[in-house]
């Protein structure tokens, strides 16, 4: 039996409008009247008046996650009201009233997501403009309290706070491989101020400015400074294999290395920490081609930003700076999807696509993401997105201009549609921006179409390892930890 409304605000609705069937009446609808009426957390009411929709219109749902938008909307989450804001968040994701069962309590949990996701940026940027410190006893509590609820917070970490912890765990190499670092680029600098003061003296004056600036836009250019030298290959397609390893140089200096995988010969897949036993499975069948870690983690040693394995929440938190999404499938491939786009094409796991608005801009969207997840038992993790579909994103005047140990994963296809995924791991310091644009520029060189190409951690998470057929590490494709020290690791199969 179907409950009638029963808050006072939607019997007076009911009586201005009737009972009209138009879903136009959730576009109209009061909802500030709503809210000033019916607190947020009745949910004995929001209940009944859900059902209420649900009778007129045959979706209910589309009621909570209007009211949801418009209350964050009236009421904005900040540093004052950020303990509350939690509380409320809390109470959706247990969200109990008469009606609600485990089988229709997904909006709740969702809108409490999503709520709790605003609280964590919210306290990220206030962290950052030094309004509050997440790391003292005031801020770490609220930190802990979205931690328990699948919502991590992003704190940056200085290099000289990433030495002392990398210290404490004994990871010398991390630690060696900073100080040289830091020793080389500051002689480097010195020597390029003095050589630039010198030289911006026979330079125009209108010319001034353009020198360094990395070569972003040239989207049509494929000159670069890097090339590839073959290193080796495991090409017996009948037994399931086709990689090629590759060295990267730089104006005849070796930079790094490329692994390319055949597709589907090589198949991917991602594993949270708590699954990373499947690496040794692999390992003893002499299946595994490479493991890296994939997703960025954060200080309190969960992956950062959106993350999901199996259709199961690990981190609910969506960020507004990583705009790449990259899923795992089924099927060993990978699908990358542009947060930037207005409209998100999702496989539907029966071959087809499905269109979900952006999941940024609104409760809707995002709970529309969420429950494609649980109903397809996706997997995927978010990360910085540098170049998609043909065209390079990164801006450099917002990139870090900081020299580090780089890693990426890149998807292209050729003119026959063959797809490959290759990791690109450069252990010499590259500022990021123009790295990524040589890299851009080396795969166009090859006349491959670039779908996307996507930047790894290789902070305090550094693992990388490459194996033959059969088993056998190849040592010079290394990363500086054992598998064991990461939160995830995206792997790659024969």
């Amino acid at each position: 039996m179907i409950t009638a409304a029963q808050s006072p605000f939607m019997r007076q609705f009911m009586q201005k409008y009737q009972g009209r069937r138009d879903h136009n009446l959730l576009v109209h609808f009061d909802y500030k009247g709503y809210l000033e009426k019916v607190p947020f957390t009745d949910f004995t009411s929001l209940q009944k008046d859900r059902l209420y929709f649900w009778r007129l219109l045959g979706d209910g749902d589309i009621f909570l996650y209007c009211l949801g938008d418009k209350f964050l909307k009236y009421y904005p989450v900040n540093l004052q009201n950020a303990s509350q804001m939690i509380d409320i968040g809390e109470m959706f994701l247990v969200a109990q009233a008469k009606g609600i069962n485990d089988r229709n309590r997904i909006p709740y949990t969702m809108m409490g997501y999503f709520v709790l996701g605003k609280v964590a940026r919210c306290l990220e940027a206030a962290h950052e403009q030094k309004k509050i410190d997440l790391t003292a006893r005031e801020g770490g509590r609220l930190v802990q309290r979205l931690k328990r609820n699948k919502i991590t917070v992003r704190v940056e970490t200085s290099s000289a706070q990433k030495i002392i912890k990398n210290l404490k765990q004994g990871n010398l190499v991390y630690v060696l491989e900073r100080g040289l670092e830091k020793t080389k680029i500051n002689a480097l600098s010195r020597k390029a101020d003095s050589y630039l003061e010198n030289l911006e003296t026979y330079i125009p004056m209108e010319l001034q400015g353009v020198l360094g600036q990395p070569l972003v836009g040239a989207n049509s250019s494929t000159s670069t400074t890097m090339g590839l030298t073959h290193y080796r290959s495991f090409l017996k397609r009948t037994k399931g294999y086709g990689t090629t390893l590759w060295k990267v140089d730089s104006r005849g200096e070796e930079v790094g290395y490329a692994v390319w995988m055949e597709r589907p010969s090589v198949k991917a897949h991602y594993v949270i920490d708590g699954r990373l036993n499947s690496l040794a499975a692999w390992r003893k069948k002499g299946k595994l081609l490479l493991a890296t870690t994939g997703g960025f983690t954060n200080n309190y040693k969960s992956p950062e930003g959106l993350t999901v394995e199996k259709g199961r929440v690990i981190n609910a938190v969506l960020l507004h700076d990583r705009d790449g999404l990259v899923v795992v499938l089924p099927n060993g491939g990978i699908r990358v999807i542009n947060l930037k786009e207005s409209e998100l094409h999702l496989p539907d796991g029966q071959g087809g696509l499905m269109k979900v608005a952006n999941p940024l801009r609104s409760l809707m969207a995002y709970s529309q993401l969420m429950n494609w997840a649980r109903q397809t038992n996706a997997t995927f993790f978010q990360t910085q997105l540098m170049a998609f579909s043909d065209q390079l994103l990164i801006n450099p005047n917002l990139a870090s201009g900081k020299h580090a140990e780089r890693r990426f994963l890149a998807l292209v296809s050729d003119r026959q549609g063959n797809v490959q995924h290759i990791i690109f791991h450069i252990p010499k310091p590259y500022a990021l921006a123009p790295l990524t644009a040589e890299i851009y520029q080396l795969l166009k060189s090859k006349a491959l179409k670039v779908e996307a190409i996507l930047n790894l951690d290789t902070g305090g998470q550094n693992v990388l390892f490459v194996h033959e057929p059969g088993g056998r590490q190849i040592p010079a494709i290394s990363g500086t930890l054992p598998a064991h020290r990461t939160t995830n690791l995206l792997l790659f199969t024969y």
